[in-house]
Formats: C-alpha cells, sequence, structure tokens
C-alpha cells in the first residue's frame, strides 16, 4: 500500500468521525489502532552485492544502528553525496540515515525481510477528553489529558 492511499484513508476517515455522534464512541485512538493493523513495516530483501535502497523511516537514525544486523557482511554503504560508512574499518562518515533518502550498500551475503523501522507514520500527541460519556468527549484526542467533565445528574426523589 503506498503512503498516499495510506493518507487519503486516513484523510476520509477523520471526515467520518467528525460526522459521528459521541454515542457512537469512538476516538482517534482506536483508529489508529485500526490503521496500524494496515501499516506494517517495510521489509527489503538486500542481494549479495550491490544494491540501492530506500530509507523508508520518518525519522533520523544512526546509520551504526540502522545496519547492524548486517554488520558481519556489510562491505560499505553510501550516501548521494559519496560519503561512506566502512564497518570493517570503523568508519562513519554517514552519520544519520535521512528519511527519503537512497543509500547505496555493498554485503557478501544475501539478507531477506530487512527492516529498518516498524512503522512509517508518525501520528500526532492529541489530548483531550478520550471518554465517550464526558461532555467534552474529543473524537480527535489519542491521549487522556484528565480534562474530561460530567454533568452531575439530579435524582428525584429519596436520595437517603
Amino acid at each position: 500500500m503506498t503512503m498516499n492511499k495510506l493518507l487519503f484513508m486516513l484523510a476520509t476517515s477523520i471526515l467520518a468521525l467528525n460526522t459521528l455522534k459521541a454515542q457512537d464512541c469512538i476516538n482517534m485512538a482506536d483508529f489508529i489502532t485500526e490503521i496500524e493493523s494496515y501499516n506494517s513495516a517495510i521489509s527489503i530483501d538486500i542481494t549479495e552485492g550491490w544494491n540501492i535502497i530506500g530509507y523508508p523511516c520518518q525519522e533520523e537514525m544512526a546509520v551504526i544502528a540502522a545496519f547492524s544486523p548486517l554488520e558481519e557482511n556489510l562491505i560499505i554503504v553510501k550516501n548521494g553525496l559519496g560519503e561512506a560508512y566502512l564497518p570493517e574499518w570503523g568508519f562513519d562518515g554517514i552519520v544519520q540515515l535521512i528519511p527519503g533518502q537512497g543509500y547505496q550498500i555493498k554485503v557478501t551475503t544475501a539478507y531477506f525481510d530487512f527492516q529498518f523501522c516498524e512503522s512509517n507514520i508518525l501520528y500526532p500527541n492529541w489530548t483531550g477528553c478520550t471518554d465517550c460519556e464526558a461532555d467534552n468527549f474529543s473524537f480527535t484526542a489519542i491521549i487522556d489529558d484528565g480534562s474530561c467533565e460530567y454533568d452531575e445528574v439530579e435524582i428525584a426523589g429519596c436520595t437517603d
């Protein structure tokens, strides 16, 4: 599934959530849980020899940490500027992998299902009331900030 399709799904689902009533009790946290089931990590099959790969994560990552699973078989990683990471020599001229950038790597052995990151979507940390029974319930809140407010219901008759 492409990033454009995921963003389209996210946008249409947010519009749909905005039309719901509070009694439907669907919040953004529930929506994100659903989206994450469709947002599995991107796996890369690396063949023996030279490969050109993209870095799909949304945040920078140290090149040494990113390629640690391949360290024994990794000869070189090069970026578009010609900077290199040479693990055998302990040389790291790249330092950080940049989201969306491409890299050339050379390995001595094939490696299948290689993954840099677990998820490719960063969600905002919107706060608010996540209790659908509250008067100020927020469909878009992901994190409950303790601001929920409830009307006190007066009970008619004997309260002893």
